[in-house]
């Protein structure tokens, strides 16, 4: 038997994969700076069926952009993977929730775990309103631990910039501006404070009630498109007038104690 020559071609490509550099490539894990992006579908869902809230592809896009946009790399784990103990204090040292409405008590759980054990929460809009099959709870799951309190039925957009207002335990610039910033008005503070605010309305709200968390309480949907306008990748037309966002993740993380292994000047895109 021999065989047909097309397949042959094949076997010679799976060859170079099974062996050499390609066997190192399959085999190699990706390296992460302590940052963990909790990626939840239930969330996807739910922010699709919540009026005005900013689209969450836009939201997870952005915040991985602005990650790497300062240098430094984050991975993403899924609603199982915390679910099920992947978000160690060993490997992270913060946590990014990024639109997540929607999470299951096995994710409260292991997120509270992880802000009590040293770790930092940072979230940007209504964390935990529902449960991880979209219902409504009574009251946010973890606003206990963001020192607020949330409406779960109802999110109130209101669009505004961001001012900052104090600065106490954070080094936020304070000649911060974002505009055209989509945040939830009915927002209560309970036990946090504020460093910023939208318009009228609480953000930037600082907790160390029952671990080291931030709440934005603003979208971060929008810095692509300030970056990269006309939707070419690899571009960044728009550089510059990226550089309020990128300070202020900056700022967050040096708070949540990630720092970049390198500092290149001028700071540049696609350098991780």
């Amino acid at each position: 038997l021999s065989l047909w020559p097309f397949f042959q071609c094949a076997c010679e490509e799976i060859n170079e994969f099974k062996r050499g550099i390609g066997k190192l490539l399959i085999t190699a894990q990706r390296q992460h700076d302590g940052i963990a992006l909790l990626y939840s579908p239930a969330s996807v869902h739910v922010g699709t069926l919540t009026a005005d809230f900013p689209a969450l592809n836009d939201e997870l896009n952005d915040a991985v952009k602005l990650v790497h946009d300062i240098g430094l790399e984050c991975r993403v784990l899924s609603y199982a993977q915390v679910a099920e103990g992947a978000l160690t204090n060993d490997e992270f040292r913060v946590l990014l929730l990024v639109g997540a409405q929607a999470l299951s008590p096995a994710e409260v759980a292991a997120i509270r775990s992880f802000a009590a054990g040293g770790g930092t929460v940072i979230a940007d809009l209504r964390p935990a309103v529902r449960d991880g099959h979209g219902k409504a709870l009574a009251a946010g799951a973890l606003d206990e631990l963001f020192g607020v309190r949330q409406n779960p039925e109802q999110f109130a957009a209101v669009r505004g910039g961001l001012q900052i207002t104090a600065g106490a335990g954070i080094d936020l610039p304070g000649d911060l501006a974002l505009p055209d910033l989509v945040c939830d008005g009915g927002l209560q503070l309970a036990g946090g404070s504020a460093l910023g605010k939208v318009g009228e309305h609480p953000a930037l709200v600082l907790s160390t009630a029952a671990g080291k968390a931030m709440l934005l309480n603003f979208g971060l949907a929008g810095y692509g498109k300030i970056v990269d306008p006309e939707g070419k990748e690899g571009d960044f037309a728009g550089w510059a007038d990226g550089e309020a966002w990128r300070r202020l993740m900056t700022a967050l993380l040096d708070w949540a104690g990630v720092q970049r292994s390198v500092i290149t000047e001028p700071v540049l895109p696609h350098v991780e």
